[in-house]
């Protein structure tokens, strides 16, 4: 447990110093960016992005006239500004450097909102709680490139589908080149890798098969686009991939909104087996 950023762990500070750019102005630390935001005016927006003391900043955000909307929003605000901080490489290194130690902003002046009053033990850690939301989203976005650096494809499927978790096993028992990783696309990781890609599943209603870092095939591309790492005979399956798009994924959408009906479904997603546990993304 990180309990102040203080001392070694003074980078997890907002005064510490890192570039802030946001809404068309650069900030020289998160703090100078929070507290501009408090405000509506641009003129006093301005004060903040040419004063390079946050503790300063600080205290002039102390004494502004709050927006109207301000508790509604400054979370969210906090953790966009959280988030370009942690861009810079440095940084985001460290960050993920913290493994799963759970991060408390303690502190002795008593803000129980963002932190932890150390004398007390009271806060509600709401700054904490970004840091380490953040953390998971570098942890996923670190795995994602080393997988995809490593020539794997992600397979994201539904888990609670009788026929999409049959399909799940058949590519695990031919994945000669181990190639495959797979995730449900209800579980945790499924819905943060959706976000990463921008996917809306609700939409798509289908298999997804991400190859870069920057594309991700759906329908029937997908089963293509396995077929051809599964290798050997499978890759005479592209062979319909002559057939017209609107052809392939219309077959492909039939099955897919009778999935349940025509094979059943769980309550639950599938759980892995020990032996190819590695090969799902937790």
């Amino acid at each position: 447990m990180i309990r102040e950023f203080q001392g070694k762990y003074r980078w997890l500070s907002n005064f510490w110093p890192v570039t802030i750019l946001y809404e068309d102005r650069v900030y020289p630390t998160v703090e100078h960016a929070y507290q501009a935001q408090k405000t509506s005016s641009l003129s006093e927006r301005d004060w903040f992005t040419q004063n390079n003391d946050p503790s300063e900043a600080k205290a002039y955000g102390q004494t502004l006239t709050l927006r109207s909307d301000w508790n509604d929003v400054k979370i969210h605000i906090m953790k966009e500004l959280t988030r370009i901080k942690y861009q810079n490489n440095f940084l985001r290194t460290q960050l993920i450097n913290t493994g799963n130690q759970y991060l408390q902003e303690g502190n002795t002046w008593g803000d129980t909102f963002w932190g932890v009053n150390i004398i007390t033990g009271q806060g509600k850690n709401n700054m904490g709680h970004i840091l380490m939301e953040i953390r998971d989203e570098l942890f996923l976005e670190h795995s994602l490139n080393t997988y995809l650096a490593n020539h794997k494809k992600i397979v994201l499927f539904d888990g609670v589908c009788n026929l999409c978790n049959w399909w799940v096993r058949f590519l695990i028992r031919n994945d000669p080149h181990d190639t495959f990783r797979f995730a449900p696309l209800q579980s945790e990781v499924g819905r943060a890798i959706q976000a990463e890609y921008n996917i809306n599943i609700l939409g798509i209603r289908s298999v997804i098969v991400i190859d870069t870092y920057t594309t991700y095939t759906v329908k029937s591309s997908a089963i293509f686009s396995l077929a051809r790492s599964m290798g050997g005979l499978w890759s005479l399956v592209n062979i319909f991939w002559i057939l017209p798009v609107f052809i392939r994924d219309g077959i492909y959408d039939i099955i897919a909104r009778n999935r349940y009906r025509w094979f059943g479904k769980q309550n639950t997603c599938m759980v892995p087996t020990n032996e190819v546990q590695h090969k799902f993304l937790t």
